[in-house]
């Protein structure tokens, strides 16, 4: 089901995504794209004044709404919802123990480059992989989180070492004591204050920097250039979600900041 009009939380909906709003406005909205059920219930968990949720397909992506009640809900095959204590199981809890997932069919690849990934990636291309050197579960859970086809992640030790594996389609469980793995809503709670990064078509040319953070007149070239100094303009950023570190880094080798 999916609930209407009057029960619309319009409110501040960024820290979850930035696209797909109403209005392109994420700062005044119920609506956002967002990468599973599990995303959107911890979201309308955390917004004061949010009963009920609902997720589903609208416009080809997938995305949550916000509700005040389940008053004139409407059945739909295409979306679920549940109430705001409907959440996903506690992180870490929900992970999985030495479990290592494996994919069913051909893999899906992402591009790592929004989330600064560099290192153990397949074929030493961190824009075209299903697999780079991680630091921890946490942030394997967290990339997960952050990709917006992602499903299930799986961490744990490879020869090269620590290694961070994600999957955007079916898979099945292997016992190993060596890793852990988990769906995309297993993550820490930390992972949904940063923008969900959308996959582009693999022959799109990706403009620089993190596009989750060019919205309201922002731009790479605006809050970036290096006449601004080695930290980019001190008026984009809010040393949370919006960072230097976070939004300003080059994903078109041949292009200078």
């Amino acid at each position: 089901m999916r609930g209407l009009g009057e029960y619309s939380l319009f409110t501040d909906v960024s820290p979850f995504g930035l696209s797909g709003c109403f209005l392109e406005n994420c700062q005044d909205s119920d609506k956002w794209i967002s990468p599973s059920e599990a995303v959107c219930a911890e979201s309308c968990g955390r917004v004061p004044g949010c009963t009920h949720w609902s997720y589903g397909k609208e416009a080809g992506h997938t995305k949550c709404w916000l509700r005040t009640s389940d008053t004139g809900a409407e059945d739909s095959a295409e979306h679920v919802s549940g109430e705001s204590t409907c959440l996903p199981p506690d992180y870490p809890t929900c992970i999985k123990g030495q479990t290592r997932y494996q994919a069913v069919g051909e893999p899906t690849m992402y591009n790592l480059s929004p989330l600064a990934k560099t290192i153990g990636c397949l074929n030493d291309d961190c824009s075209n992989t299903n697999r780079y050197l991680s630091p921890s579960r946490d942030d394997c859970a967290t990339s997960c989180a952050q990709m917006g086809d992602c499903r299930h992640h799986s961490f744990g030790n490879s020869d090269e070492g620590p290694l961070c594996e994600l999957f955007g389609q079916e898979v099945t469980e292997v016992a190993d004591t060596n890793w852990d793995s988990g769906f995309v809503g297993c993550a820490p709670i930390t992972a949904w204050e940063a923008p969900l990064i959308q996959q582009a078509p693999a022959n799109l040319a990706v403009a620089p920097g993190n596009t989750g953070c060019w919205s309201g007149g922002f731009s790479f070239e605006l809050c970036c250039a290096h006449h601004h100094g080695p930290y980019g303009n001190p008026q984009c950023w809010d040393s949370a979600l919006y960072t230097f570190d976070r939004c300003c880094f080059d994903q078109n080798k041949d292009q200078e900041m």
